[in-house]
């Protein structure tokens, strides 16, 4: 630096401030190098900001428009994705009532309590008795 210059360097905490970001949102982006920073041998971290952002500090109102359009964006998503998951559940319902309807009309109907006999009166000749009672007569 010549001995005319000044450090136009900021402080993590200051240049989170000026955009409007946390601690942790500035660590990130000089990690990414989309910001530049170093440290001093102090152990202090130091952040040059590009010349369109040094000086420009977004007010609060800026800052709850910023946010609020990132979490609307983010909403609008989420409820695309909600009301494509309820279409598909429509139509699987859809077809499992198809299926249920073909089914039906396929099974003979029986009325609850209708005994499981042959028009002669005998057992259906594939009617199933309970393992237990393979003891019993007819």
């Amino acid at each position: 630096m010549s001995a005319g210059s000044t450090d136009r360097s900021l402080s993590i905490t200051e240049a989170a401030q000026k955009l409007g970001l946390t601690r942790d949102g500035v660590y990130k982006k000089i990690r990414r190098g989309s910001l530049t920073g170093y440290k001093t041998p102090s152990g202090q971290w130091r952040v040059h900001l590009p010349d369109k952002l040094d000086g420009h500090t977004p007010d609060d109102s800026e800052r709850t428009r910023l946010v609020s359009e990132e979490l609307l964006s983010q909403l609008r998503r989420e409820n695309e994705r909600l009301w494509k998951e309820v279409e598909g559940r429509r139509e699987a319902e859809r077809e499992l009532r198809l299926i249920i309807a073909r089914l039906s009309d396929r099974t003979p109907q029986l009325s609850p309590g209708e005994p499981d006999v042959a028009a002669d009166g005998g057992p259906q000749p594939h009617s199933r008795r309970r393992w237990w009672r393979f003891w019993e007569t007819q």
